[in-house]
């Protein structure tokens, strides 16, 4: 659970409303240990859109997350907490031309400040502690500000309740509802 579940939440932030987990766990690669090393999942999200998971801690030499993002209007990949991949049609005419008529790769485009060569938790465990350093800050002015954080609890169950459901497929070997 502890190493996929940011990525498993922008997931289902991106795609909202998850349906339904077929799930399976195994410890494949390290011996000494109690839980599993790997998960694979398939989730089902209201809008008919699948997702897959694959979290693992066997992945050497300790990879960065990854998350893909593909529909019929383009695309996403982001990779160590940074859009390396992006690639959207457009139909406006006053819209950048990002779609069909455009080149592959416009993320360089949309972001051309964002540093590639920035550290994440997968090569630098410390670099884990920006990204919750964020999200405190958020909390924080959420309070000052009178208004509710970017992460809620609701959305924290939601996650939370996919998790669960993974665990519980892997465990009874068939789809699960995902109930929160």
């Amino acid at each position: 659970m502890n190493q996929s579940l940011h990525t498993i939440d922008l997931l289902v932030w991106l795609v909202q409303e998850p349906v339904e987990v077929f799930a399976w766990t195994d410890r494949l690669a390290h011996e000494r240990i109690e839980v599993e090393d790997t998960a694979v999942a398939v989730i089902r999200f209201a809008s008919g859109a699948l997702g897959v998971i694959h979290g693992t801690t066997a992945a050497y030499p300790g990879l960065s997350p990854r998350l893909q993002v593909h529909g019929e209007s383009g695309s996403a990949v982001i990779e160590q907490d940074r859009l390396v991949y992006f690639h959207a049609a457009s139909e406006n005419a006053e819209a950048p031309d990002l779609g069909a008529r455009g080149g592959g790769n416009q993320a360089q485009e949309l972001l051309p400040d964002q540093d590639a060569n920035v550290a994440t938790a997968g090569s630098d465990p410390a670099a884990l502690s920006q990204v919750h350093t964020d999200q405190y800050r958020d909390f924080l002015d959420a309070v000052a500000e009178g208004r509710p954080p970017l992460v809620t609890v609701a959305e924290a169950i939601r996650t939370l309740a996919v998790v669960c459901a993974i665990y519980e497929s892997a465990r009874t070997r068939r789809p699960v509802p995902v109930e929160h």
